[in-house]
């Protein structure tokens, strides 16, 4: 018998086949065995099941769709009331088979009196006979509609249908959930206390102090929580990611948000002799274009009002690579002026390079944090489930988490909400036999797994709430639920469950940058634009983000949502904003990214006026251009104009962006693609540069998404210099075969234009796969090719 078709399914019932064998073929034993079955019958009619028919002491019943849970539910019941029941064999020949299908009129006819007919009666009748007495079978058809709902023993085979049966002694996953509240907090590691130390070292010491952390961001936050929750700063203030990394001080503006929760309750947070700082810190707050000097002034304040003889306030960044080069750039300018005392912890990964900004700074400590080693893993699992946990299961919940706390906890968790392991009594215990060949996960997927069992409403709030910059107060987010369609009952709903879940804190925070990703990357096209749309029309209209710099966000959003136009619109009135206070290079980045939103000759144009504006002959994006530079560059292009004087160009900008590459400079790299795409130049050159610096930083994932959008911004047929950085792109992901035919090809395309420059790189390209293969002779063949 074959699985039901989908036209069966298209207006299905649920069909329950009751199958109850006497304990003894007497006729005692039959009657009581049918008495059983009329009781099966009425119990569940009472919830509107609906009696097909009966077979001997067999019942059919069928229920609406909506009613699956009810009737599950009730033949749970009804399993036990037989396991109690003298005189019915305890039960143990009583089963049940559901399945899924429609129904026809039958006419009633021979001895099993069944009014309907229809192979769903077929399937379920078989799994009921194939099982074994006391199980209730689910075919598979049904198992992903209540799979969140219920947890399953075995899978079963019969006739060609695939079912499992629940798990009588554990049917809920609800209770499972409850067990997640059982689980202790991860104990710091001996290698992540000796991180702590030497960052409390740092910190308590008298004057400014910068300290930078390398570690993975969840574990660097970790480390940063610990240190902060000892040493207890008056005043810790976060510079927060962005999206996009584009919104000018951006950054700081969501850290002040996050630390005081509106404007005016950080105005008010000012002592009245520093009203002109919370007036421009305020404004900071919104979005509106504050002047550096004031800017510096504000901050200055504000660390003033908190200091402590002896504790010093702290800032924050625990997310480097997402945060605004503005914020960052305003940093450094404050730490190069005398002010008051405060540390500064910024964590970044271990192979990454610091921000120009930070970098030009020098740091009083570089914490490393270590890898722990495989006893101290699984010492952390022992001391996370319990000190009565089974050696045995605390190594297989390490060997899934990997060497890292949070994945430890992560791994616990996932094994939890996913019903394999069960609280009993004080101690956890498997369920069913762990899983085989358990291999160690990343946090993202084994976040992944606990999200794919949220219902609808839960996921869909989950989902707005880690889309959101973080720092948004809970009544933006409150807005956005309302416009995304989330109503006020099922939010709060949501938030508990969430909460239960350990996938928001309980302030409705999601507790790491891990699980934002890992809700983003689950999200698909069409959900992801509906969710950001409803983002940009929420935050258009929001007063939190009504200044010109918060604009850039709002657009981003807009075009993520589907509205291109709209996004570069917004993204370029951020970078007018910028550009009227003097920050020249966040101008110029913002008309870049307007041109990629949407590069038509309206944007070019206004996107080229401002580069004009800001940008000193032969700069690029990235250079420090202060308001006095861009007015001497104004009067240089003035006098070139005059005079028709050609001036020595400086390096052209792509030279000067193969030479960052080389010498793996990515920021410059970044910064001479922002300058000559907001000067007009291509985006698919500017794509296919992404495309090699992501590579050359061991992201081939990022480089292939940076050709994708090479190959949409451009639809003419592909060019060699594409079709050379498509081959690196496959030739770093190992694809050695894919990286030849990509090569071969773009010999042909430089051969048939005649372009002498590309003929040599697709040769130079090809030697290079033919190296990576083993084969040097024929790479040699080729490099002397190209020579010659």
């Amino acid at each position: 018998m074959n699985e039901p078709p989908a036209s069966e399914l298209s207006a299905p019932k649920i069909v329950f086949w009751h199958r109850a064998v006497p304990a003894a073929m007497t006729r005692q034993g039959m009657a009581e065995a049918r008495a059983f079955y009329e009781h099966v019958a009425s119990a569940m009619e009472q919830l509107d099941g609906v009696v097909l028919g009966t077979l001997g002491s067999s019942v059919a019943v069928a229920f609406e769709p909506a009613a699956l849970r009810k009737g599950l539910d009730v033949a749970l019941y009804l399993l036990d009331r037989a396991d109690r029941e003298q005189g019915v064999g305890a039960g143990q020949r009583v089963s049940f088979g559901v399945s899924a299908g429609r129904l026809d009129e039958g006419d009633g006819a021979g001895a099993a009196r069944v009014r309907t007919i229809g192979p769903v009666l077929d399937r379920a009748q078989l799994l009921a006979n194939r099982i074994r007495p006391g199980e209730i079978a689910v075919d598979q058809t049904l198992v992903a509609v209540v799979g969140r709902d219920y947890l399953f023993e075995r899978t079963v085979a019969a006739g060609g249908i695939q079912a499992h049966t629940i798990d009588r002694t554990h049917p809920r996953r609800a209770p499972c959930i409850e067990a997640l509240g059982s689980l202790a907090d991860p104990p710091l590691p001996p290698a992540y206390e000796k991180a702590v130390t030497r960052l409390i070292d740092v910190a308590t010491r008298s004057g400014r102090h910068l300290a930078i952390l390398r570690a993975p961001i969840d574990e660097g936050a970790d480390v940063l929580r610990a240190a902060q929750a000892r040493c207890g700063p008056p005043i810790a203030l976060p510079l927060l990611p962005t999206p996009g990394a584009q919104e000018p001080l951006g950054s700081l503006r969501l850290g002040l948000l996050d630390r005081f929760g509106s404007p005016t309750a950080l105005h008010s947070a000012l002592s009245p002799r520093r009203a002109s700082c919370g007036d421009t810190l305020a404004n900071v707050a919104v979005g509106r274009p504050v002047a550096i000097d004031a800017l510096l002034g504000g901050l200055t304040g504000l660390f003033e009002q908190y200091g402590r003889p002896g504790n010093r306030p702290w800032l924050i960044l625990d997310s480097i690579q997402s945060t605004d080069p503005t914020s960052l750039e305003v940093l450094r300018r404050w730490l190069n002026q005398r002010g008051p005392d405060v540390f500064v912890v910024a964590c970044v990964q271990e192979s990454v390079r610091l921000p120009a900004p930070l970098d030009s700074l020098s740091a009083d400590a570089e914490v490393h944090v270590e890898a722990l080693p495989p006893e101290d893993v699984r010492a952390l699992a022992g001391a996370i489930l319990g000190e009565d946990a089974h050696a045995e299961l605390a190594r297989r919940v390490s060997a899934l988490g990997g060497e890292t706390p949070r994945g430890v906890l992560e791994a616990a968790r996932t094994f939890i909400a996913n019903g394999d392991l069960v609280r009993e009594g004080d101690r956890f215990r498997w369920r069913i036999a762990p899983r085989a060949g358990i291999r160690a996960l990343s946090v993202t997927a084994l976040l992944q797994e606990r999200i794919a069992h949220l219902a609808r409403d839960d996921r869909r709030y989950l989902e707005l709430v880690c889309a959101l910059p973080p720092g948004s107060p809970r009544a933006l987010v409150d807005a956005v639920a309302q416009h995304h369609g989330v109503p006020d009952t099922d939010r709060a709903a949501a938030l508990a469950r969430l909460e239960a879940l350990r996938l928001l804190e309980p302030d409705g925070v999601p507790p790491s940058a891990a699980l934002r990703r890992a809700v983003l990357e689950r999200l698909d096209a069409d959900d992801r634009a509906a969710l950001c749309r409803a983002i940009a029309e929420t935050l258009r209209s929001s007063p939190l983000y009504a200044g010109s710099l918060a604009r850039a966000t709002v657009g981003l959003f807009a075009a993520d949502g589907g509205d291109a136009e709209a996004g570069a619109t917004a993204v370029l009135e951020a970078a007018v904003g910028a550009a009227s206070t003097g920050y020249g290079r966040s101008a110029l980045r913002l008309a870049a990214a307007a041109v990629q939103l949407h590069p038509a000759g309206s944007t070019r144009a206004q996107a080229s006026k401002i580069t004009q504006a800001v940008l000193p002959h032969g700069a690029l994006a990235g250079d420090d251009v202060a308001p006095e530079a861009a007015t001497a560059a104004r009067g240089a292009r003035d006098r070139r104009r005059t005079t028709g004087s050609d001036e020595a160009e400086h390096v052209p900008v792509a030279a000067r962006a193969v030479q960052a590459l080389l010498d793996r400079d990515f920021g410059l790299v970044e910064r001479c693609i922002d300058t000559a795409v907001a000067r007009g130049g291509s985006l698919r050159a500017a794509d296919r540069m992404r495309a090699m610096s992501s590579l050359l930083q061991g992201d081939p994932a990022a480089a292939a998404a940076a050709l994708e959008r090479a190959a949409r911004s451009d639809p003419r047929e592909a060019d060699p210099r594409t079709l050379l950085a498509a081959a690196w792109v496959a030739l770093g992901a190992g694809r050695s075969r894919e990286a030849v035919r990509t090569s071969i090809e773009a010999l042909a395309c430089a051969r048939e234009t005649h372009d002498a420059h590309g003929e040599a790189a697709a040769l130079h390209t090809l030697a290079s796969c033919y190296r990576s293969m083993g084969r040097e002779r024929e790479a040699a063949d080729l490099l002397s090719a190209a020579a010659g």
